[in-house]
């Protein structure tokens, strides 16, 4: 069995139960041998290769396929090693893996997928994780737009995935949390020097006000920041909300204000301006002058 095939068979298992929660281990095997990814049969699985990918996946994924505790006999369900999806890297991976199965079943339709172009971690990733994993420091080299190439060693703190870029919050020598786009670092090495991830750090947490990557900010507290949507606009941030924190203020026949409390970035601007008379700022006039003071510019630009 090629290596290939045995990632199929775990994706399969997975996409599997996933889509019969509480199946019996019976029907599973039943349906293996129906299955096309196991050339309907020529790829054999009996129960205690079943087990022994049940392990495999858990260690390779940290996704958990078991009966639930204490009721051996009954069916199986798809959890992570707690019991249940409650970060967002175990639904993330769970989902790149159940994507991939289906699609990879339909070779035939590769032409007819059409995905944006995700940007290279650029090898920078191994190394990275490797250091938090040991608790080391790392020096990288970086070249930041617009400004000259330079060496900065890091605490690697946590990664963090925005617009289809990975970056790393690293915390400089002086206590000041700084991040670090991937595709901008020239080069990283793993030092010698140990560090200690403060107790109160919580990666979840540090983010939670900010929107994007920018954590510069001069305010001393997030905005409760009121964002009117124009048009057919207000249903979709109903599916897809500008942040966490959003919730309906209001809604009108020609509009909807939605809140959102959050430190106003520069990504959040630049998303605003993208959806220029689509989304308008009501409060802070804060937020609002910034914005008219940058669209202005833009007049002066094209005209």
């Amino acid at each position: 069995m090629t290596t290939d095939d045995i990632f199929l068979r775990r994706a399969w298992l997975i996409d599997h139960v996933k889509a019969h929660p509480g199946i019996k281990l019976n029907q599973i095997l039943y349906d293996w041998q129906k299955s096309s990814v196991s050339d309907f049969g020529e790829l054999e699985m009996g129960r205690s290769t079943f087990f022994n990918e049940l392990d495999k996946i858990d260690r390779m994924f940290g996704i958990h396929i078991s009966t639930k505790p204490g009721k051996r006999y009954d069916g199986y369900f798809v959890t992570n090693s707690n019991g249940v999806f409650d970060y967002k890297i175990h639904r993330w991976l769970l989902s790149i893996i159940d994507t991939g199965f289906k699609v990879n079943r339909c070779t035939h339709l590769y032409d007819r997928f059409l995905t944006d172009e995700f940007p290279s971690e650029n090898g920078r990733l191994k190394p990275i994780i490797e250091a938090m994993e040991t608790d080391k420091k790392i020096n990288i080299i970086y070249k930041p737009y617009n400004k000259e190439t330079s060496t900065t060693k890091i605490s690697p703190y946590c990664i963090k995935t925005y617009k289809h870029r990975f970056y790393v919050l690293g915390r400089l020598d002086s206590g000041h949390f700084r991040i670090y786009s991937f595709d901008r670092m020239k080069d990283v090495g793993i030092t010698e020097e140990g560090f200690t991830v403060s107790k109160d750090f919580d990666a979840e947490t540090f983010f939670y006000n900010f929107y994007g990557v920018f954590i510069n900010t001069e305010d001393e507290e997030p905005s409760d920041i009121i964002v009117r949507a124009y048009e057919d606009e207000w249903n979709y941030l109903m599916d897809v909300p500008l942040h966490h924190s959003q919730h309906l203020v209001c809604r009108s026949e020609n509009y909807a204000d939605f809140c959102i409390t959050i430190f106003p970035t520069n990504d959040f601007i630049g998303d605003i301006l993208q959806q220029a008379g689509r989304l308008e700022i009501i409060s802070p006039v804060s937020v609002r002058l910034k914005i008219a003071s940058i669209t202005d510019r833009l007049h002066r630009q094209y005209t």
